[in-house]
């Protein structure tokens, strides 16, 4: 088991806890805004490589090169997601920044994602998980979300615990909860501090039975924007829930809302 310090208490000894209840915790790895094989892209894949956990990477189609696809070579365990269609802000002068947000016409929404499925089948092929769409800024409009099914997405991946009350119908979320960068800060790292106990929170909410049973913890990272705090954090993260009885690593494909 990975030695565990400082902050990264809160951490074990919640995992600690699970294991007191016989109950496993699982995790995700997201990774946004991909759209070339970047020298930041390159040293996501080497931490891929050293850590062994599988990785979800959310592509631009849009904006995506050839080259993103070519840098992944025949990993099994790295699948791209559908991240928006070019990531630009759709949203009025002082709304939050949304590319599918209320103040789209629906159509245009509905066309630009059809486009963007077509470049997400030819540029990955069968590494393209087709059911997920990815809102950039991880939000979306409500018409818009209705839509997905339709449009061939059954999976909605956000930011934040899933409710699935408020889910469209046809629509499962698969959402990530911790975020490792200080955007309020301008980039790189929030610190060991806050990510470690966002990590505990969610872990001791999903315990208690305040969220579904199935949800994994997603971890949220953005390689285009780390520092190498960002970078020993993941490294560290991976190491614990590695090797920790009650933690395991999983797929995006097998999260629930799949079949």
């Amino acid at each position: 088991m990975a030695v565990v310090t400082g902050s990264w208490r809160h951490v074990e000894e919640e995992l600690d806890a699970w294991t007191a209840v016989g109950r496993v915790a699982e995790f995700w790895w997201r990774d946004d805004d991909a759209a070339a094989a970047t020298p930041a892209f390159l040293r996501l894949l080497d931490m891929h490589r050293r850590t062994g956990v599988p990785l979800a990477v959310a592509a631009v189609p849009g904006l995506a090169t050839p080259d993103l696809a070519a840098a992944v070579e025949d990993r099994d365990d790295i699948c791209f997601l559908q991240h928006g269609y070019l990531h630009v802000n759709h949203a009025a002068p002082g709304e939050k920044k949304a590319e599918l947000g209320l103040g789209r016409e629906l159509a245009q929404a509905c066309r630009e994602l059809r486009t963007g499925r077509d470049r997400m089948a030819g540029m990955f092929g069968g590494r393209w998980v087709a059911d997920v769409l990815v809102p950039p800024w991880n939000r979306i409009g409500g018409q818009v979300a209705a839509a997905l099914p339709e449009l061939g997405f059954r999976r909605l991946s956000l930011f934040g615990r899933r409710k699935p009350e408020a889910e469209p119908a046809g629509v499962v979320c698969v959402n990530t909860h911790v975020d490792i960068v200080d955007w309020r800060g301008g980039g790189g790292f929030v610190g060991d501090e806050a990510a470690t106990t966002a990590v505990a929170g969610c872990l001791a909410t999903i315990r208690a039975g305040g969220v579904g049973p199935a949800e994994a913890v997603g971890v949220l990272t953005h390689h285009a924007v780390h520092d190498d705090r960002c970078w020993d954090f993941v490294r560290r993260f991976a190491d614990v829930v590695s090797t920790h009885p009650s933690a395991r690593w999983r797929r995006i494909v097998d999260l629930q809302g799949t079949g």
